[in-house]
């Protein structure tokens, strides 16, 4: 268990120091929607420092939506699908009579 938990903490730290070391801004936020991470080109990009965008609503802070961006936009999405998979295999049981 410890050493599992060691394997996890070293595969998040190098997963933090590619988005550090990135080109590319690149920012992630929780299921609420507030900032967790804010790499060094999102600082040049949006002149937030990462103290001051991370615990910050992404929203408020960048001023700007990105459709389906939120976690309830994905889950409204995945339940339009499962719906429509059930209407579909309805419809293809009917018509094959099984």
């Amino acid at each position: 268990m410890e050493e599992a938990l060691r394997a996890s903490e070293r595969e998040l730290r190098q997963e933090k120091q590619l988005v550090d070391l990135s080109r590319d801004p690149i920012f992630i936020w929780d299921f609420n929607g507030g900032v967790i991470e804010w790499n060094p080109r999102h600082e040049e990009l949006y002149g937030y420092s990462r103290e001051e965008a991370v615990g910050k609503r992404k929203d408020k802070l960048l001023a700007t939506t990105v459709p389906g961006s939120s976690f309830a936009a994905l889950a409204r999405q995945v339940a339009r699908r499962r719906t429509l998979d059930r209407r579909s295999e309805a419809h293809d049981q009917g018509r094959s009579g099984n």
